[in-house]
């Protein structure tokens, strides 16, 4: 009896975690400044790049960088920050 206690419990355990992992965010620790190039984020000609990092003041921010100087351009508003901060959460499409 003890053993099939064990077992559901065990079970309801790897359920939980599945669960959890299921509705993970992906996150980054961002050194402030650091800017890393999303998936498929760099432009056909290679001048420009879509980033996601921290600026100086440690904000989370999804920018347009121009890929040769490395200098940022400017947020990209438009883009959904609240929950992912890890480059390969973002897609370019």
């Amino acid at each position: 009896m003890k053993n099939l206690r064990l077992e559901g419990k065990l079970v309801a355990l790897l359920i939980f975690a599945f669960a959890v992992d299921a509705i993970a965010t992906a996150t980054y620790d961002y050194k402030p400044g650091e800017f890393l190039v999303i998936e498929g984020g760099k432009s056909p000609d290679k001048k420009f790049s879509i980033v996601s990092g921290e600026n100086k003041a440690g904000g989370f921010r999804v920018c347009l960088m121009d890929a040769q100087t490395k200098k940022v351009i400017g947020p990209l508003e438009e883009v959904a920050t609240e929950l992912d901060s890890a480059p390969d959460a973002y897609r370019e499409h």
